[in-house]
């Protein structure tokens, strides 16, 4: 009887038994080899044979030295399966640390080309920087330079301003005026700048000669009033002109009818030592005519107070009209009476 057992790829062990008269005793096992693909079992029948003992035993002892010998094959071809895995996690790994190494270097690089880029544009915003801080630097410099040339150009048209206003006062004023006195600024360029000024003037009066004094009052008046736009100082000092105007003439006119007093006076002392009839009543008439000339005088005595009193008044606005510009230029010193 012949037995054949496959278990996927296998192989045919077949046994003669000697003892047997011409008998032969074969059997056949299929051992199963490890197999991926091979899922099913199949037992294929042999015919079997007479087998004694010994046969049978002999057999059994081939069986179990072929199936230690494939178990150590299998043992060992799991041996190289693992073996071979490991090599191959190895191998796996090796390439995990290489792509791993590759992608650090690639991220390297890509972190030095970041920090190039960085850098470069750094240094643009650098120099971006430094440019727009020179061209306001430029802008700035620009605008001092233009701000330090109006400056030099309104010091310059003061300095004129003052310096004509001042020689109008000394002209004008002649031998009463004094030298001129400026007040400096000191102008980006270095230079000095007269800013303000004042002329000394006399305004004392002339002793004993009203008319003397009313010329040099109109002379003060005339160089007060002399520049284009004169100050509230120069206002008052055209006011205290006419006020010493006004007082030569009150002196000019005491002075003529003094004068005029003591010529009748003489004439009355002269002609009162050789007296006649005639001589009488042409001394009332002329006595008469006195005392015509006297009401006369009255009269222009109360012409000249009115006209004193309406020279006042005009004073007076001139100088509520001086205070109101003294307020608007506070400050300003031309004459050196308040100059």
């Amino acid at each position: 009887m012949n037995v054949n057992v496959q278990f996927g790829t296998g192989f045919t062990i077949s046994q003669n038994n000697t003892g047997a008269q011409g008998s032969e005793a074969r059997t056949g096992v299929a051992v199963p080899v490890e197999s991926e693909n091979q899922s099913t079992t199949s037992f294929t029948p042999v015919q079997e044979a007479n087998e004694n003992p010994r046969s049978k035993q002999e057999g059994a002892e081939q069986g179990t030295e072929q199936r230690q010998a494939v178990e150590q094959r299998r043992a060992r071809q799991q041996q190289d399966e693992r073996q071979t895995q490991q090599q191959q996690e190895r191998r796996i790994e090796r390439e995990r640390q290489q792509v791993q190494l590759e992608d650090a270097q690639v991220e390297r690089n890509s972190q030095k080309d970041n920090d190039s880029q960085e850098d470069s544009v750094n240094q643009r915003s650098q120099e971006e920087q430094q440019a727009q801080d020179r061209r306001q630097q430029d802008a700035y410099e620009q605008r001092q330079l233009q701000a330090e040339q109006r400056q030099l150009q309104k010091l310059a048209e003061r300095d004129r301003e003052v310096r004509a206003h001042e020689q109008a006062h000394q002209s004008v004023g002649g031998q009463y005026a004094g030298a001129m006195s400026f007040t400096y600024v000191r102008g980006p360029d270095g230079q000095n700048y007269a800013v303000g000024g004042e002329v000394s003037i006399d305004t004392g009066k002339v002793a004993n000669d009203p008319q003397a004094t009313l010329d040099k009052a109109e002379t003060i008046r005339r160089a007060a009033l002399a520049p284009a736009e004169p100050s509230s100082q120069d206002r008052r000092v055209a006011a205290q002109a006419i006020q010493m105007t006004m007082e030569a003439r009150a002196d000019i006119q005491k002075q003529q009818q003094e004068a005029l007093i003591e010529e009748d006076t003489s004439e009355e002392q002269t002609d009162s030592k050789a007296l006649s009839e005639e001589e009488r009543l042409e001394a009332e008439q002329k006595a008469q005519k006195q005392e015509q000339d006297e009401e006369l005088s009255n009269s222009i005595s109360a012409d000249l107070q009115e006209l004193n009193e309406r020279m006042s008044r005009v004073q007076s606005q001139l100088v509520e009209a001086s205070q109101i510009d003294e307020k608007i230029n506070a400050g300003v010193n031309l004459l050196d009476v308040t100059t």
